[in-house]
């Protein structure tokens, strides 16, 4: 779902701003998630524990779209 080459390696709050917002965009929005742009901010200027709770629900997310996939029977090989 990530294309790297999209992301530029960045230090500056502007530059992390514009990756997380972009990931946001582009990246999260395929697993029906978004993330507040008050959350974005906050990850970026580093408060303590905002990514980890990011982090948490973006595994959920992942772990029901993987449920989805399972569930709408991808058939293998005999079935």
């Amino acid at each position: 779902l990530v294309q790297l080459h999209s992301f530029v390696p960045a230090s500056s709050t502007a530059q992390k701003l514009a990756n997380w917002s972009h990931l946001n965009r582009k990246v999260f929005s395929k697993l029906n998630f978004s993330i507040p742009h008050e959350v974005i901010q906050q990850v970026v200027q580093c408060q303590p524990g905002t990514v980890e709770q990011v982090l948490l629900l973006l595994r959920q997310k992942i772990k029901e779209k993987q449920m989805e996939k399972r569930s709408k029977g991808v058939a293998g090989p005999g079935q």
